[in-house]
């Protein structure tokens, strides 16, 4: 009875890993000097590949235009939009991080504090 509860046990943790494998994306994010940061979010979609890398962005970096950009690298932020938005469609997934970029710009310096 107790070698059926293991095994019952076993194959429920082994199907919930699978489950988060499937479902589960990190986002590979490179940051200035040489450091990368990785990012957990829900794919839209369940897959085997778990690795994305934002190929548009770059950590700190503004936002590299999209007419200079590789077509491997096109193919890659395509993969990425869909696994982490759901978007079939670049464009629109592009646009959130023009927006995005546009914020950052207009972001208000702060002011010095001074008594």
């Amino acid at each position: 009875m107790t070698s059926r509860c293991n095994a019952f046990g076993l194959a429920a943790g082994l199907g919930l890993v699978f489950l988060l494998w499937l479902f589960t994306g990190i986002e590979k994010i490179a940051r200035e000097h040489g450091e990368t940061d990785y990012e957990l979010f829900a794919k839209q979609s369940p897959g085997f590949k778990v690795v994305f890398e934002n190929a548009a962005q770059c950590g700190e970096c503004d936002l590299r235009p999209w007419g200079l950009m590789s077509q491997e690298d096109r193919g890659r932020f395509a993969n990425y939009c869909a696994a982490r938005f759901g978007l079939d469609k670049v464009r629109p997934c592009y646009a959130i991080f023009e927006e995005k970029q546009r914020m950052a710009n207009e972001w208000p310096a702060r002011p010095d504090p001074s008594p």
